[in-house]
Parts: structure tokens; C-alpha cells; sequence
């Protein structure tokens, strides 16, 4: 499973965001989190997020769920585990 984070430096949700998935990622087994800023990628276009920040959780061969917008690190885990819901994944 992978978590992209897609961020703009200079961006105040973005860099409130940062510790908050640093926090889940240590607790997380087996998630990566792929941190793209969009300022130097080319390789979002598939996304075309309209608001930074912007999480995308992929579990590959299955749908991908996006979130655009600032969440707590409540609101993380809360997004997370709603996309793994949907995504028929425990």
C-alpha cells in the first residue's frame, strides 16, 4: 500500500502535515509514503490535484482514493482507514 503526498513547499497545511505522516508512517507497517512536490515532478498528471496538500492512497492492482485538502493527524488515520474500507482492504 502507498500513501502519496503531494505537497508545495511553501504551502502552511503542507508543512503542518508533514510530522503527522512521519508520526503514521512509523506506526504503519508495510505503507509507504511517497512524497511528491509538485513544484519539481512531472509525474502527477494522472492526479491533477486542484489543492495542496493532496493525499492519494494506492493499493496497486485496485482503485486509487484521493483526499485534496489539509486533514489533522486525526483526519489522516480517519482517511486512511476509509479508503482501506472502500478498498475492501482490513
Amino acid at each position: 500500500m502507498r500513501l502519496y503526498f503531494l505537497y508545495m513547499e511553501g504551502c502552511g497545511a503542507c508543512a503542518e502535515a508533514k510530522p503527522h505522516l512521519t508520526k503514521w508512517e512509523k506506526k504503519a507497517q508495510g505503507t509507504q509514503i511517497v512524497r511528491v512536490d509538485l513544484l519539481t515532478a512531472n509525474w502527477v498528471n494522472p492526479w491533477q490535484p486542484q489543492a495542496t496538500p493532496t493525499y492519494v492512497l494506492e493499493i496497486p492492482g485496485r482503485q486509487r482514493v484521493m483526499h485534496e485538502g489539509a486533514l489533522t493527524e486525526k483526519q489522516i488515520d480517519q482517511f486512511i482507514r476509509k479508503a482501506q474500507s472502500m478498498m475492501g482492504v482490513k
